[in-house]
């Protein structure tokens, strides 16, 4: 078996747009909206009656079996709209702000890879994983993985010291031959 999956320096666009795709997706995507969304509605939910002209709370009250009713003004749900409103939109703010950071430093990794006509190597051995290219070399042992996923086109492998469910190291599976492949999973399966 061959021990080196190579991504080409042709190859090397492909590669970073997935790995960025992949990434944003995974910490900016709608998971990461969700929470912003529904405090979103809530603002909305109670800033609502400022604009329907009905910002009273109806309060009925029994004295001596005689029925009073009260109005209060609808202030402090107001008020408390119009934090979750501003939370809301900041959070919004926040996360697009660092989409797009995290997009550039994708961009400039690759734009560095491409300057000096770099490919990516993994290597692999008993022992390690070994990432290489011109500019950065990296190694690891097998030990320090977890699990592994397998999907239509990538091989993920995770460590729960790097994140929990975003993998360290993910290879396209199109460059990989069959026995690698099988040679992974078994290696990875040992864990």
């Amino acid at each position: 078996m061959k021990n080196v999956i190579k991504i080409a320096s042709s190859e090397i666009d492909y590669y970073f747009i997935e790995r960025e795709k992949n990434y944003v997706n995974h910490f900016f995507g709608i998971k990461s909206l969700t929470p912003i969304i529904i405090e979103f509605i809530l603002a909305i939910s109670f800033i609502y009656p400022l604009f329907t002209g009905d910002n009273y709370i109806k309060s009925i009250v029994f004295i001596d079996e005689t029925k009073q009713v009260f109005y209060k003004k609808y202030y402090f749900f107001i008020i408390i709209g119009i934090v979750f409103l501003l939370h809301s939109i900041y959070g919004f703010y926040k996360n697009r702000r660092e989409r797009s950071i995290v997009k550039k430093l994708f961009r400039d990794k690759l734009d560095e890879l491409k300057e000096v006509n770099s490919e990516i190597e993994f290597k692999l051995n008993d022992e390690e994983l070994e990432l290489s290219s011109k500019i950065k070399n990296w190694s690891r042992n097998w030990k320090s993985f977890d699990y592994y996923k397998t999907d239509t086109q990538y091989l993920k492998i995770y460590s729960i010291n790097y994140h929990k469910s975003y993998p360290e190291i993910i290879i396209p599976l199109k460059y990989v031959e069959e026995d690698q492949i099988v040679w992974l999973e078994k290696r990875l399966a040992k864990k």
